[in-house]
């Protein structure tokens, strides 16, 4: 039996599809098999994974559309490998991403996953320096040590331990139990009960996947929704009992919030943003949660005025920011 299952989940992108099923040819490590999970049905989609002649590649077509999440989470439900990991249809893994994170799995039974770093890239696959510093930066990412890390917590709070460049344990994590409100963030929820208690794990300090921001990403589409989700998977986090102890989860869902908040009031989803606002300042009280909290309360348009001013502010000291997926 091969040791990984990849889940791939796509959805009418059958060109950066092949992009991306084409990186898994490339992969110098073999021992894997591939679910494509197509919420389409979509006929060339099939006829795409057909002609890649490879018995370790299957296509499966869903009769109707099932989520996003519920898609990926059903590819995963369905594999009976000990490891698993999830490659979307927009991004790509360099030739050695398996050969160099599946040994220490492999090697040591204590490991719950092992996971590279990523390189962020445009539309046509353009290397977005910028993007890339500013990321970095936000989830001090200089300061992750390569090799064994151990407790994993404080560094997938930080959004350090991404999905799209890891490969986990397939069994430790309760496939019938990922809560619907994760909604397009159930990545963190997984990353998240991987990683609770004293889990440990190994981080290759290498750039071996490549993230691609787009207009058209469903973190780009749905931004409050993704962030919604996000902030639930916190709750979830905090709930479970795997985190307590663990200061940086309730900072990490304030500074989520006042994310959240910024979001919903410029997309005039007053109810979202006055109870992210309200949960950021109780979290972690501030000047900015504060004036979300009024902001929230304020006529939408007069509101809405504010914040679009402040991010076009924003975006002229960050031209590269627009259209991007939310990393």
């Amino acid at each position: 039996m091969p040791q990984l299952t990849v889940v791939v989940p796509t959805y009418r992108r059958p060109d950066l599809l092949r992009i991306a099923l084409g990186s898994l040819c490339a992969q110098t490590y073999t021992d894997f098999v591939v679910l494509v999970c197509d919420n389409a049905n979509d006929s060339e989609v099939k006829r795409l994974v057909g002609e890649l002649e490879d018995s370790r590649f299957t296509y499966v077509g869903r009769p109707e559309n099932i989520g996003l999440m519920r898609n990926a989470v059903e590819g995963f439900g369905a594999a009976r490998t000990p490891f698993a990991a999830k490659l979307d249809d927009d991004d790509t893994w360099h030739p050695e991403f398996l050969a160099r994170v599946m040994p220490p799995l492999l090697a040591d039974d204590q490991l719950v996953l092992a996971f590279s770093d990523m390189r962020f890239v445009g539309p046509a696959g353009e290397h977005l320096d910028g993007a890339q510093e500013r990321i970095d930066a936000s989830k001090q990412l200089a300061h992750v040590p390569a090799g064994l890390i151990r407790p994993l917590a404080p560094y997938a709070i930080r959004g350090v331990v991404p999905l799209n460049a890891t490969v986990f344990r397939r069994d430790l994590v309760d496939w019938n139990a990922v809560p619907e409100d994760t909604a397009t963030a159930f990545d963190l929820h997984i990353v998240l009960e991987l990683c609770g208690h004293d889990a440990a794990g190994h981080h290759v300090a290498e750039r071996l996947v490549d993230y691609r921001l787009h207009p058209d990403a469903d973190t780009s589409t749905g931004l409050v929704r993704q962030l919604c989700g996000s902030s639930s998977a916190l709750a979830h986090a905090l709930a479970s009992g795997a985190y307590e102890g663990v200061a940086d989860v309730e900072s990490a869902r304030a500074v989520l919030n006042v994310r959240l908040a910024r979001a919903a009031i410029a997309s005039q989803e007053r109810d979202i943003a006055r109870k992210a606002s309200r949960e950021a300042l109780r979290d972690r009280p501030s000047l900015e949660a504060a004036r979300l909290v009024v902001l929230a309360h304020l006529p939408g348009v007069v509101a809405r005025r504010i914040v679009a001013v402040r991010g076009q502010r924003y975006r002229r000291t960050h031209p590269d920011v627009r259209g991007q997926r939310v990393a």
